[in-house]
């Protein structure tokens, strides 16, 4: 009887697959290893490609990580076929060794295909997370679809982060029953409003200015091309305003002729890839964070959710974002920020004109913010959550 009652008691060991992880940047990566690094530790091995530094970082994580030469990004579609073979053998190797119970997938595909031949295989069962991009791009090949529905109606559990993600799941034939949602969450010792911002204001000399923000990839979906654009009016009612833009992209020569053009030479600063670690002092040195994603359904590209809105809340301040996508999950408009129409350069300057002049109603909301991200969106919930669905599974 006690022999049974420490096997109910032993954590589902799970063997996290994904092509995003650290010391990878993005969105995807910070989920995953936020998620993995609140497991416990006995329950969670992860399979992942092989990155700059990597070995330091693996050394210095409490859970076992293994690493394979698999890339799927920019590859042909014979190489994604010749990877994802490798894959799967590299995934049932582990899988018999470390003793795995249940497949964890970090993106549908193909590592959900991936995982649906383990489960012929060796009958273990999969989970699959979903964001956006991973769900909406796929359906533009008609094979590539065809091999998403499979891998995701075979998944014990499909993870998603945003009403917006569940409902494309729900349009390819998910059923409901199998799509839960979970929150997303922020490291609020690393984000919080008490990190001294002072070398950013002397490094852009921003004393006695107002500072608008955004951290993101610089593509066309973020945004940043619309937040330039509404600057000379936003400067007409105030006029101390700097606009600060993180990131790299194929977009930077677009929005560098844009602020040419528009002649903003002095009042936007492109600072280019900053660290993780430096983010949350240029979220402090801000008073308003700003991120109008848009949809470019040509492309297959939307906001799945977008973790730097509660990263700048986190800090204390009030953000404005798209109403598309998954945003609408991230911000509580009115509450913890402003949503706005993303195509509307009007919503736009005067969300940013609202927040800027009224200090009180802009502290409000950053305040709101912070109280969200500390009572309801932390990654111990996430995780929590995200053990209970796989405990369900044995």
């Amino acid at each position: 009887m006690q022999e049974l009652t420490k096997m109910s008691d032993k954590k589902p060991k799970s063997l996290l697959v994904t092509p995003d992880f650290p010391n990878a940047s993005g969105g995807i990566s910070i989920i995953l290893y936020n998620i993995a690094k609140n497991l416990p530790p006995e329950s969670i091995v992860v399979l992942a490609p092989r990155h700059f530094k990597d070995k330091d970082f693996d050394e210095n994580s409490n859970f076992k990580i293994y690493r394979g030469n698999f890339y799927f990004e920019g590859k042909s579609f014979i190489s994604q076929i010749l990877n994802s073979i490798f894959l799967l053998f590299l995934t049932l190797k582990i899988t018999l060794k470390e003793k795995i119970d249940i497949i964890q997938c970090g993106v549908p595909l193909p590592i959900s295909f991936v995982a649906f031949i383990v489960k012929i295989i060796l009958g273990k069962p999969y989970v699959v997370y979903t964001y956006a991009m991973d769900v909406i791009r796929p359906q533009r090949s008609w094979l590539r679809v065809k091999i998403l529905r499979i891998g995701l109606k075979n998944a014990d559990t499909v993870f998603t982060i945003s009403e917006y993600t569940k409902g494309k799941l729900l349009e390819l034939g998910i059923p409901l029953r199998k799509i839960v949602k979970i929150p997303i969450g922020v490291d609020y010792g690393t984000f919080n409003p008490n990190i001294n911002s002072k070398k950013i204001e002397e490094k852009y000399n921003l004393k006695n200015k107002k500072v608008i923000l955004t951290v993101g990839r610089l593509v066309r979906r973020k945004g940043q091309d619309k937040v330039i654009k509404v600057m000379p009016h936003v400067l007409e009612k105030v006029s101390n305003v700097v606009y600060i833009i993180i990131g790299e992209g194929e977009d930077k020569s677009r929005l560098k002729n844009l602020v040419e053009e528009l002649k903003l030479g002095d009042r936007v600063i492109f600072t280019g890839y900053i660290p993780n670690k430096e983010l949350p002092c240029y979220y402090n040195a801000c008073d308003v964070f700003i991120m109008p994603s848009r949809e470019i359904p040509e492309e297959g590209d939307a906001e799945g959710f977008g973790i730097v809105y509660l990263e700048a809340n986190a800090c204390g301040k009030p953000v404005i974002g798209g109403k598309s996508g998954g945003i609408p999950d991230a911000i509580m408009d009115g509450k913890t920020g402003l949503l706005v129409d993303p195509h509307s350069e009007e919503e736009i300057a005067q969300a940013l004109i609202k927040l800027l002049s009224d200090e009180d109603y802009a502290q409000k909301l950053g305040q709101n913010g912070l109280d969200r991200v500390r009572k309801e969106l932390t990654w111990e919930k996430t995780a929590k959550q995200v053990t209970n669905e796989i405990e369900d599974l044995r």
